[in-house]
């Protein structure tokens, strides 16, 4: 992130964004794990055919917090029509958009020219993204494989999935309750935090020179 100072993350609000999918049945995508053993352990698991899901979309920063939930796949239009006719709107009426920054990651739907038309018309140059840069002639690439860096990775959807199933919902609509009612009970002081902890986080990736950095305490 070359060009951003550690001051300047201080002292300049970043909302930081992102999208997950909650699995009804509370399935987690974990396949970087794998499991080995010496022995069968016969053991199947059914599970649905065609698993139903909620996809939410987020943007956090260190003075609040919204959400919106995605029928359906996530496409240019869709993300270009979440910005402007939900999140900017919702930003603008609370004076959170002047002097602040938007991050975004590099899906192939926040890329094309209409989002990045949308995007320049709220934020001008202060966007956090791949390809922006050279859209806009200015604006900073967001480093791409790095969800140790970005909030919502390390933090927001591993605490709605760890929350959330606890209630074990049992319809979508019940899903999404579960996670309303807990993104509604995020307090102020939390989101402080995860943004300081972002900054340490940029910190120990410039001490690792860029590589890992998972076996720093955070």
């Amino acid at each position: 992130m070359t060009g951003i100072t550690k001051q300047s993350l201080v002292t300049n609000k970043i909302w930081f964004s992102d999208e997950a999918h909650f699995w009804l049945s509370g399935y987690v995508n974990k396949q970087n794990y794998r499991y080995w053993g010496t022995t069968n352990p016969y053991i199947s698991i059914s599970k649905p055919l065609h698993p139903q899901r909620v996809t939410v979309w987020a943007a956090l920063c260190s003075t609040g917090i919204h959400y919106h939930f995605i029928e359906g796949n996530v496409n240019g239009a869709v993300y270009d029509d979440l910005l402007r006719t939900k999140f900017f709107p919702k930003i603008k009426s609370q004076r959170k958009v002047e002097k602040y920054w938007f991050m975004q990651d590099g899906a192939t739907p926040h890329r094309t020219h209409q989002v990045f038309e949308t995007l320049f018309g709220t934020f001008g140059v202060r966007v956090l993204g791949l390809n922006y840069q050279k859209f806009a002639r200015g604006g900073l690439e967001w480093p791409p494989n790095s969800p140790d860096l970005n909030p919502l990775d390390f933090f927001l959807w591993g605490f709605l999935k760890d929350q959330g199933y606890r209630c074990n919902p049992k319809t979508i609509a019940e899903l999404k309750t579960a996670i309303t009612t807990i993104m509604n009970a995020i307090k102020p002081d939390m989101l402080k935090r995860v943004c300081d902890n972002f900054v340490k986080r940029i910190d120990y990736c410039q001490q690792s020179d860029g590589s890992h950095f998972e076996n720093i305490y955070m």
